[in-house]
């Protein structure tokens, strides 16, 4: 849950912020449904609304966009693996906050999803609350916008890494 949340905040408001999922959940726990088989994307959908309230309450809001894909860059990204590939892992990494920063956020968060949190498109779809299909749209939309931005080079090079789901 730690890793969810410093993917999409600063580092320094991460752990608060995760205990405040948990506090939500705890006070929330009667309107789980037991029939569900697995937590996660209950606990993820509190997160993101627990995210998404911390940036109502900041002034971080203009920002929002380069914190996101920094955060998950430096969660995501083993620049060691990026040098030994003999690219400039700093070149990529702006390429990549750039890039990320130009999709809609709702496309970039479906993907962060999938292509990171390795969600599957229900659980993607209950924490956005949106429908699957609209997920599935998301996901192409910005795998397109992601390779029309990029580049295939590069997008190739983190594929090789894991990093590239897109």
């Amino acid at each position: 849950m730690f890793r969810f949340v410093a993917r999409r905040v600063h580092r320094v408001d991460a752990a608060d912020l995760t205990a405040d999922v948990f506090v939500r959940a705890f006070q929330t726990r009667e309107r789980y449904d037991l029939d569900r088989p697995n937590a996660r994307p209950w606990l993820y959908g509190i997160a993101y609304r627990v995210i998404g309230d911390h940036y109502r309450r900041t002034t971080l809001r203009r920002e929002r966009q380069a914190h996101i894909a920094s955060a998950w860059l430096e969660s995501a990204t083993d620049q060691t693996e990026l040098a030994a590939a003999d690219l400039d892992a700093q070149s990529i990494r702006v390429e990549l906050v750039r890039a990320l920063g130009k999709l809609r956020a709702r496309d970039r968060e479906a993907l962060i999803l999938v292509a990171v949190d390795q969600l599957t498109y229900r659980e993607t779809a209950d924490i956005l609350e949106i429908p699957v299909g609209t997920v599935r749209s998301s996901l192409n939309r910005a795998r397109k916008q992601m390779r029309q931005l990029l580049g295939e080079e590069i997008l190739s090079v983190l594929d090789e890494y894991g990093d590239g789901d897109m």
